[in-house]
């Protein structure tokens, strides 16, 4: 259980690191707000993920 634990944080890490570097990279306000917009659909089925990992 623990070892699906820190791979799944090392992923929540890949994840909104990039997200960041992207973020702050961008200068299109429209690319920043598509970019959040996945982003949060990244958070929301990292959720259910996490949920299924309790199991």
């Amino acid at each position: 259980m623990t070892r699906k634990i820190l791979g799944f944080l090392a992923f929540v890490a890949t994840g909104v690191g990039l997200f960041v570097s992207t973020v702050m990279k961008e200068s299109n306000f429209l690319f920043i707000l598509l970019t959040l917009a996945i982003a949060g659909l990244y958070a929301i089925g990292l959720m259910d993920h996490y949920k299924e990992l309790q199991k």
